[in-house]
């Protein structure tokens, strides 16, 4: 089980909660937030998470354009977003 604030993942069942609340998440936003959590705090370079989550084989689009708009992205406080863009350098899950 990763916890970050109210945020809980199960990896066991595939489940995520906010505060007690389930969240339907796709595969791929699933697998890219559970990424973020058990890298809590650290700025991962763009290429890092694509590679880790989608694959080094996949063949396709490779771009974190869509981390911002996921749900997972919006959770918790409004004005402050869970995954966080640090410029010119890649992302990070705020360290709470």
């Amino acid at each position: 089980m990763l916890r970050v604030g109210t945020l809980e993942l199960d990896r066991s069942t595939r489940r995520v909660l906010s505060e007690g609340s389930e969240i339907d998440l796709s595969t791929r936003e699933f697998d890219l937030l559970a990424y973020f959590m058990e890298h809590r705090g650290e700025v991962l370079a763009r290429d890092r998470i694509l590679n880790a989550v989608w694959g080094v084989s996949f063949y396709g689009m490779r771009t974190t354009s869509s981390l911002r708009p996921l749900p997972a992205c919006q959770l918790g406080d409004p004005e402050r977003r869970l995954i966080q863009t640090v410029r010119r350098v890649g992302y990070r899950l705020a360290d709470d």
